[in-house]
């Protein structure tokens, strides 16, 4: 009586396994640093961010903890609340009518965006006709006239 090889009679068992714990693990693996790199870089940044949040930090980091003194500077400023209602005027109509299904998300950014930028424009022309003797300057040459230029 002939046998035949085992490897052609039966699928070999230690190769499948193989394959499938490929299957489950290969994209796992290949997505792996992409994820790590997002944690670290975004999540990270937020985390080092919101610590020093709380630091007497300003334009370089001071590790000095001072708490929610920051934060109670911050909302007792008049400016800051006057930004918060800007914000929230050239914003919120586009999100309602994203939260409505009328516009898509990007289309309610473009459409704050367009709206900041008419605004400024307005200001412009209204500083422009109010100040008519002001010397307006060109932004490049504002080191320069202000002494600042090496």
């Amino acid at each position: 009586m002939a046998y035949a090889h085992p490897d052609l009679t039966r699928p070999n068992m230690d190769s499948w396994r193989r394959s499938a714990l490929a299957e489950k693990w290969v994209p796992k693996l290949v997505l792996a640093p992409s994820l790590a790199a997002s944690l670290v870089f975004v999540y990270g940044f937020m985390l080092v961010t919101g610590y020093l949040s709380f630091t007497a930090s300003t334009m370089m980091p001071r590790y000095t903890f001072t708490g929610v003194a920051r934060y109670r500077d911050l909302f007792a400023n008049d400016v800051w609340w006057e930004s918060v209602w800007n914000l929230a005027w050239f914003t919120v109509p586009g999100l309602i009518r994203h939260i409505k299904g009328e516009i898509s998300l990007a289309e309610a950014a473009t459409i704050g965006a367009t709206d900041t930028r008419h605004y400024a424009k307005r200001q412009f022309t209204w500083f422009r006709h109010q100040l008519p003797e002001f010397e307006w300057v060109d932004p490049s040459e504002a080191p320069r006239r202000l002494g600042l230029a090496a």
